[in-house]
Order: structure tokens, then C-alpha cells, then sequence
């Protein structure tokens, strides 16, 4: 998908895939990684309120997102002053503990961003359609740290049913598309079509909200 479709959706307001609130499952699944005060990476990011949350929780955070737009909308509602400055490809906005990135995702590099020790990614890989996944997951894969650890939600419904985004990924697609580099643990599945009436209306029997660990192995796995 191409960086004019996102730039119009922030500037249009088409966001339904914003949440008003955190995320129940960020805050319920969030302690199984195990972790203390690493900084959490957070890619295409938007204006997440799950953003603040961990900050709250005593992580740095950091994110990168394509629209300056949502950007500054999320210091705007938390009423942060945000420095800003350049950064090679991108635009560094920071404020009270969170680093935001105006740019592209696919401009970072591991040594620009020292390989986060932690990740969660809630609407990213959802966001891609097929082809961009699998650039999206070996992107992924190598900006992570050995021993990162993520936590990944997608969600899996009949796609012929529906265009994206969001867009369906199953369980054995998130196996396909990050098992040589991570051990993954499915943490839970949850169909959850009936809060989600648009959905609904297009003929589904499920949408299933699927849960995930992700640990970035020492080497790689070999077949």
C-alpha cells in the first residue's frame, strides 16, 4: 500500500482502527513478557493510547509512524510539548519518556534504533496486505534484538468476505511469516464479531482476535 493511502486516511479522519481506550488484552497479556524497564518499540504506531499506557508502566517508548499528522495529534491530546528534530529519514519527536518517529518504517535501521530489547504491535502487521507482510516481518526480524520479545495481536476473519485493511492473518501465517527468526507462543484466540458490527454486517461467522509471543531467537532456525 502506498504512503499517499495513509497520508489521506489521517488527513480525512478515516481511523476506525483507532482506539478511544487501551487496549483490555495490551493490559491483561502485557506482564507475560516478563519485562522491567526496557524501551518498547512500537511500529506504525498512529496516536495509540496503548502508548501511553506502558509508558505509565515505566517503559521508555518508542514508535515510528508515517503521517507527521498522528503524530502530533498524540502529544496533542496528552497536552505534551514534543522537541523535534531531524533525523536522517525521518522526523524525531520526543516528550516525557516517548520517542516518535515521523517517516517510513522500512528507513530504519538496527543501529539507528539499537536493536529494542521489546516490541508491541497491535495494528501493524493487520495494517499490510500479503506481499508487504513478508517484507514487513523480515524488516522486523532484523531490527529486533536476540531475546526481544513482542507482543503481536492479528486478526483472522474470512477475507473473501471483506477487503483490508484490517487485513486477515491466521495463526499458521503468523508461523509462516516469523518462525525461523522468533519461538512463538499463541497466547489465545477470541472471537470477538460481536463488537465489531461492521464486520458483522458483512456476512462473518467470526473475527477472531489472536494473541502473541514472540521471542527472537539466539540463531536462526534451521529446517
Amino acid at each position: 500500500m502506498k504512503r499517499d493511502f495513509w497520508h489521506s486516511v489521517w488527513q480525512n479522519n478515516r481511523i476506525n482502527f483507532h482506539q478511544p481506550n487501551v487496549n483490555p488484552y495490551l493490559q491483561k497479556y502485557w506482564p507475560t513478557l516478563g519485562l522491567s524497564n526496557e524501551t518498547v518499540f512500537v511500529p506504525l504506531c498512529g496516536k495509540s493510547k496503548d502508548m501511553m499506557w506502558l509508558s505509565q508502566q515505566g517503559h521508555p517508548v518508542f514508535g515510528v509512524e508515517l503521517s507527521r499528522l498522528a503524530v502530533e495529534q498524540f502529544y496533542a491530546d496528552h497536552r505534551l510539548q514534543p522537541d523535534i528534530e531531524d533525523v536522517v529519514h525521518h522526523q524525531r519527536f520526543s516528550a516525557s519518556g516517548i520517542e516518535l518517529w515521523v517517516g517510513d518504517f522500512f528507513d530504519l535501521t538496527a543501529e539507528e534504533i539499537g536493536h529494542p530489547a521489546a516490541a508491541y504491535d497491535r495494528a501493524s502487521l493487520i495494517a499490510l496486505p500479503p506481499l508487504m507482510r513478508a517484507e514487513y516481518a523480515a524488516k522486523f526480524a532484523q531490527l529486533m534484538g536476540k531475546g526481544s520479545r513482542t507482543l503481536l495481536f492479528t486478526i483472522d476473519y474470512p477475507q473473501e468476505k471483506m477487503d483490508g485493511p484490517p487485513f486477515a492473518v491466521s495463526p499458521i501465517e503468523v508461523e509462516l511469516l516469523y518462525e525461523k527468526k522468533f519461538k512463538i507462543t499463541h497466547l489465545r484466540s477470541r472471537n470477538i464479531l460481536d463488537r465489531s458490527p461492521r464486520f458483522a454486517a458483512n456476512g462473518m461467522d467470526h473475527m477472531n482476535l489472536e494473541m502473541f509471543v514472540l521471542e527472537k531467537m539466539v540463531s536462526d532456525r534451521v529446517d
